[in-house]
């Protein structure tokens, strides 16, 4: 077991969750990161690594849980706070038809170069919350740059100080909440051997998932711009707006033979810039 994270801000709760899941069998490393604290009897914030085994309740519902950073061609200039809300009201509810084709068209990119596979066959309250951003700590924010601390790296992410930017936080809604009452309501909490078909089957599903909700976040970017811009749905497919899009809810496999990272509220640290929201 392994903290990356100050002692004074470690709680008894989340040590005492992180401690229970590195007894697990398989698990060969159990490590609390700076955000560590207590969930809904398994810690948030921490990245547990197994041994030819997969834990899907160590993820938990929101599959894909991740956040957007994006371009919105807005000077900050030319920000009008108090036009955009009331242009924004009664955006909470569904997407619509249009967009919710979205789930399952290809080819689409989220951010450029990055292809999402399509979801087909959404119905029902899965396609409604589709492009929706969901309760809890999800939301979306309007962001005006304040300080660049490396010019290097801010030019290699071709950002604009003069810009406004988005950022999304969402995630899978309730396709990765079936996906995971599919496997807990058959297994509950009990592992997954890797070569069985029981994990094949929810590492299928997991990585829809995955999907949906990276495609769902380019939609709700969309949703809002559109309200405030005149752009249409290319803008979607084209995911040239998209800076960032990283997810801290869903398991990887290492390149190590049969080993798995299980994050939980933990965006990777080696693929590339992440988000930090504060």
């Amino acid at each position: 077991m392994r903290f990356i994270i100050s002692e004074t801000l470690l709680e008894e709760d989340s040590v005492q969750q992180l401690t229970n899941c590195a007894k697990l069998k398989g698990v060969v490393l159990a490590v609390g990161l700076p955000d560590l604290h207590p969930g809904k009897g398994y810690p948030i914030g921490s990245s547990i690594i197994t041994q030819g085994l997969i834990y899907p309740h160590l993820v938990g519902e929101d599959i894909g849980c991740g956040m957007s950073l994006v371009r919105t061609g807005i000077a900050a200039t030319k920000q009008k706070a108090e036009k955009w809300y009331k242009q924004l009201l009664g955006i909470e509810g569904r997407a619509g038809t249009e967009l919710e084709e979205f789930a399952a068209k290809a080819p689409f990119e989220w951010p450029k170069g990055r292809a999402v596979p399509p979801v087909e066959g959404l119905k029902d309250a899965v396609a409604a919350r589709f492009g929706t951003v969901g309760r809890g700590n999800h939301f979306v924010e309007i962001q005006e740059l304040f300080q660049v601390a490396n010019e290097e790296l801010f030019k290699q992410l071709n950002m604009d100080q003069n810009q406004i930017y988005m950022l999304i936080h969402s995630g899978s809604r309730n396709y990765g909440e079936k996906v995971y009452e599919a496997y807990t309501s058959k297994h509950g909490t009990k592992p997954a051997d890797i070569s069985s078909p029981e994990a094949a089957e929810y590492l299928a599903e997991h990585n829809k998932a995955l999907a949906y909700a990276r495609r769902s976040r380019a939609v709700i970017a969309y949703r809002i711009l559109s309200q405030i811009e005149n752009i249409d749905t290319s803008w979607i497919t084209e995911g040239s707006s998209c800076v960032i899009d990283t997810c801290h809810n869903y398991i990887e496999q290492l390149q190590a033979k049969n080993q798995f990272v299980h994050r939980k509220g933990a965006a990777p640290g080696n693929a590339g810039m992440i988000i930090i929201p504060g």
